[in-house]
């Protein structure tokens, strides 16, 4: 999630507010602290033009980079 959100030039804040969510949500999201629902992974996926698969399983998609 924050390397698309950096990738979209986004703070967590900008993206917190779009996505409608607490920054210390989304703070707790990248680093691993929280898990996203289907639902409000859906929505961070369609904001940051991610799969759905990448917001839910993100050790999963950072290790083919």
């Amino acid at each position: 999630i924050r390397q698309a959100r950096l990738k979209k030039g986004l703070s967590q804040q900008e993206l917190a507010a779009v996505a409608e969510c607490s920054q210390g949500y989304l703070s707790d999201l990248e680093n691993g602290k929280a898990f996203a629902s289907r639902e409000f992974a859906k929505v961070l996926a369609n904001k940051l033009n991610i799969s759905v698969v990448d917001v839910l399983y993100p050790e999963s998609t950072s290790e083919k980079q």
